[in-house]
This record gives structure tokens, C-alpha cells and sequence, in this order.
């Protein structure tokens, strides 16, 4: 009565950390705390940690404690299954994502290899950060890790010029947080390339220019239309023409210049063009009445 067979409860694959743990009792009186498993009448399994000792003046009977880590082991599943996750959503992002430790580059993302042109995320490990920064932009690079490393503050999004290592410039936007990596302080660095939205920018900027120089040597002025803040936006020109000034209005003064015959239809026409639902494009052509009572 009260006595169990361990052996009997004991999978064979644990059978060896048993005889290991005998042998050491043999030899020293006590043996290193080891996990196992034994097997519960049900046939379930639950994981114990075991430590065992000789007693004093008797080298038959032995004296240990059984652990039940079941929520511990639970909790060290749960935790490496977040960091798979976690892995597997930083090796898959798109965006570069890079660890940075005393200003060198201690890991790096596979997209951060393609952002600066290396072969592998390995041909950027240990190299310095500022190496692949434009020189226009290193010291300000440099204060931003001092802040990270030193004041642990984050650092939110910055955009710069950075080096491939063809020596190529692109344009990269990034942000940073406060990181400790392998027992050094360090920041998590965020950094998307935005050459397509660059390109984007300066070409609506160069029709933006086209169709001012246009409009100025047409004579024609501007405006647009902001429905949520029911503002109208008007250029120098517009002002000129409808004989007002400032280039914002409430639509209600806007269209108090309209011909009083004409307003309704253009209104309409200018409802019909901001629906999100089904945006219509308008032509028209309208009398104005100026503020200082010319038509």
C-alpha cells in the first residue's frame, strides 16, 4: 500500500535520464534535477521535474521530490510558438527590419537585404549603420541612435537617403524603438523604401507646375472643393477674376458669387462630383456676380 512502480510509469525514451540519474547517486549521493515524463493511468502523460538524494547511513533508500511543470512547459510552448510567429511575420515582411546594437547592423530582415542591395542578410551583419547612410544624413543618424541606445526613447518616422551596396541612393522612410538584443542595448528599426512614392510626388509636382504656368498664361484661375470641411480653395488668379481675397472660403460665399440664375445648376453639378458613391466629372459654363456688383 502507497507504493508505486516509477519504472512502470516511465516511457522508454526516458529510461537513460533514470540511469543516468541512478549512476549519479551511486557516485556522488545525489543526482542533478532532470525533467521527464511519466504515464497516468488514463494513458496521458504529464512532465515532472525530478531531483533525487541517498539517505544518510543507508545506501538502499533513496529521497527526492516530483514536480508537476505542466503550466510551465504549457507556458514555454505558448512562448515559442509566439516567437515562430513573430519570426515568421518579420523573415516574411515586406518592409526592411533590422536590429541595430552599439551603431552595427546585429540582424537584418531578408527585405533589408534587397533595400540595400546585398546578397544576404549576412553580408550586413557587423558592418556599421552609417556606412549605408547618404553622408547628408549620418549625423543626424547618429543623434538618432544616441537617443535610441542611451535616452531608450523611440524615434518616429524619418526619411533619408541611404547607400545599396552598389553605391546606388534610395530614398527610405524609417522609425525605430528601443531594443535589447543579446544583453546589449539597441533599437528594432523599421525602414520601407518610398522610390515609387518619390516618383509619384515629383511627377504630380511637375504637372502641378505645368498646369499653373498653363492656367497663368491662359488667364485662368483655379479652386477646389473640400466637402467634409465645406471649403473652397481658390488661386490668385480665381481671387483676381471673382474679385475676392484669400485663398480659403466657406462654399456658402463661393457660391453667393455665382449668378443667382446659374447657382443652383452649378451647385448641383458640384454635389454630383464629390458623391463617393458615383463621382460625375462637369463642364460648365456660368455667369459670376463680383463683390463689387460687376457680372
Amino acid at each position: 500500500s502507497g507504493r508505486v512502480d516509477w519504472r512502470a510509469l516511465t516511457p522508454p525514451e526516458w529510461v537513460a535520464a533514470d540511469e543516468k540519474a541512478l549512476r549519479e547517486l551511486e557516485e556522488k549521493g545525489s543526482c542533478e534535477p532532470y525533467e521527464k515524463e511519466y504515464i497516468r493511468r488514463d494513458g496521458t502523460r504529464i512532465p515532472v521535474l525530478i531531483s533525487d538524494a541517498l539517505m544518510p547511513g543507508n545506501r538502499r533508500e533513496i529521497i527526492g521530490f516530483v514536480l508537476d511543470i505542466t503550466r510551465l512547459k504549457q507556458a514555454q510552448t505558448a512562448l515559442h510558438e509566439s516567437e515562430n510567429r513573430s519570426r515568421l511575420l518579420i523573415e516574411s515582411s515586406p518592409d526592411a527590419i533590422f536590429i541595430q546594437t552599439r551603431g552595427l547592423f546585429a540582424y537584418a530582415n531578408p527585405a533589408t537585404a534587397r533595400f540595400f542591395g546585398a546578397e544576404s542578410p549576412l553580408d550586413l551583419i557587423g558592418h556599421p549603420l552609417l556606412d549605408r547612410l547618404h553622408p547628408d544624413y549620418r549625423e543626424g543618424a547618429r543623434e538618432r541612435m544616441r537617443i535610441l541606445n542611451e535616452e531608450k526613447r523611440p524615434v518616429a518616422h524619418v526619411e533619408a537617403l541611404y547607400l545599396r551596396m552598389d553605391g546606388r541612393v534610395i530614398p527610405g522612410e524609417g522609425s525605430a524603438v528601443p531594443f535589447r538584443h543579446e544583453g546589449q542595448d539597441g533599437s528594432l528599426v523599421f525602414l520601407r523604401d518610398v522610390s515609387d512614392r518619390k516618383r509619384a510626388e515629383a511627377e504630380r509636382n511637375a504637372m502641378a507646375q505645368q498646369r499653373q504656368l498653363a492656367l497663368e498664361a491662359a488667364h485662368m484661375g483655379w479652386w477646389s472643393y473640400d466637402p467634409v470641411r465645406d471649403v473652397v480653395t481658390v488661386d490668385e488668379v480665381f481671387q483676381e477674376i471673382h474679385g475676392i481675397s484669400g485663398p480659403h472660403h466657406p462654399m456658402a460665399v463661393t457660391a453667393a458669387l455665382l449668378h443667382p440664375e446659374d447657382r443652383e445648376r452649378v451647385l448641383s453639378a458640384i454635389q454630383k462630383s464629390v458623391d463617393p458613391a458615383d463621382p460625375k466629372p462637369y463642364s460648365l459654363e456660368y455667369r459670376i456676380h463680383r463683390h463689387d456688383g460687376r457680372d
